[in-house]
């Protein structure tokens, strides 16, 4: 436990006792609010008997997160969040288990559907998975969602920058929505870039459940730019 939290405690150290953290571009953060969205996850399970093909119980699992609107060459309406904010997994064994011992002699039959949502302020619309990308030893860590809106809808399109013009101890930004008293709530956190390299960026920072998704930014050429996407680890 102690080896676990050391680092921890000198990088919280390093960041009261000699880092200024230089000013806020205001105007170029209020810009990167127009990107920002929140992403509903609706897994339905359906459990049916495979002899008379009756539905015998559908439950459903929500999860919900930060997501945001990307520069992309192939769709304009590209909304990139984190892999395990639209991720179903698979239906509890001990629920499973509970159905097999209620109905004897029945062979059970396991579907789940998925229902992806974006909400962009305040109207919610249809999402689908377009692409994945898995981080090293995450699964799916980042997804891209093809939204189903109208042209007419105006958004701001985060850029992402795709060179490592950041380095260790670099100050990063990030921002989003976290879920507080049944709304969401706008957050803004600074942190100091503690390693990075080409497949993560890592950081001291304290994360709530619901802000996975929300973007890193950087600031670059008189722009915030994503160079990466919050995913909490331990």
């Amino acid at each position: 436990m102690a080896r676990l939290f050391y680092p921890i405690l000198l990088l919280c150290l390093f960041l009261y006792t000699g880092v200024s953290f230089a000013e806020f571009d205001s105007e170029a953060l209020r810009q990167t609010d127009n990107a920002h969205v929140i992403v509903n996850t609706t897994c339905i399970y359906s459990i049916s008997s495979a002899q008379s093909g009756k539905v015998l119980a559908q439950m459903p699992q929500r999860s919900a997160g930060n997501g945001w609107f990307a520069e992309h060459l192939l769709n304009p309406r590209m909304v990139v969040t984190a892999g395990h904010v639209v991720d179903c997994g698979r239906l509890l064994e001990d629920v499973v288990d509970a159905f097999r011992g209620a109905v004897e002699r029945e062979t059970l039959v396991i579907t789940q559907t998925r229902r992806i949502a974006v909400i962009y302020k305040g109207t919610e619309y249809s999402a689908k998975l377009f692409k994945s990308s898995s981080g090293e030893g995450q699964p799916d860590f980042a997804v891209l969602l093809d939204v189903d809106m109208p042209a007419s809808v105006q958004y701001y399109k985060l850029p992402v920058l795709l060179e490592e013009v950041y380095k260790k101890y670099d100050e990063a930004v990030i921002k989003g929505l976290m879920p507080f008293d049944s709304k969401w709530e706008p957050y803004l956190k600074r942190v100091l870039i503690a390693k990075a390299d080409n497949q993560n960026i890592q950081f001291s920072e304290i994360i709530y459940k619901g802000m996975s998704g929300s973007p890193i930014l950087f600031y670059y050429q008189g722009r915030y730019h994503a160079i990466g996407i919050l995913f909490a680890g331990g």
